[in-house]
């Protein structure tokens, strides 16, 4: 079967949704970011600030080369992970990609007070996700499948992301 990988932006619940999905499918769930954080010994915080943006999305490129061979996944990616169209090419050609979709006010909300995201630190953390998600936004659109994520429980969201796989993988 296919990995089933789940992409969107902050606070899309990629992680709560993650879990959920493997636990009822028997699959192993990875957490992008925390793989890379494991791999490279630093937080992503510590990498963005100690060697830069780019450095993570290589790394991040990295991962998604490794994770996309190993069968019986799932994969929470990183929200960024949309920004490098061979990222997402390299993790179609062995998953199923659905994006779980979120408007900026429940992002806002769902990573308030979240020290762990180094794009949202300083003031203003809720215009930064506005920004970062209208610039995001047609990459997520171009994803085949999507479900809703404000609005709905962790339950309902894990029950459409699951259909869609089942169909798909």
């Amino acid at each position: 079967m296919k990995n089933l990988v789940l992409l969107g932006f902050m606070g899309s619940g990629k992680t709560t949704i993650g879990r959920l999905a493997a636990a009822e499918l028997g699959l192993r769930f990875v957490d992008m970011d925390q793989w890379i954080e494991q791999r490279v010994g630093m937080s992503v915080a510590d990498i963005f600030a100690q060697r830069g943006e780019s450095a993570f999305r290589d790394l991040e490129a990295g991962a998604v080369g490794e994770l996309a061979l190993q069968p019986n996944l799932v994969i929470a990616t990183g929200g960024g992970v949309v920004l490098r169209a061979s990222n997402i090419a390299t993790l179609a050609r062995t998953g199923v990609l659905v994006h779980l979709r979120v408007n900026a006010e429940t992002a806002t909300l769902r990573t308030q007070g979240k020290t762990h995201r180094p794009l949202l630190q300083g003031e203003d953390a809720a215009g930064r996700i506005r920004a970062l998600l209208a610039e995001r936004q047609p990459l997520y659109d171009a994803i085949p499948h999507s479900v809703e994520s404000v609005g709905h429980s962790p339950d309902e969201i894990t029950r459409d992301v699951i259909r869609i796989y089942q169909t798909e993988g």
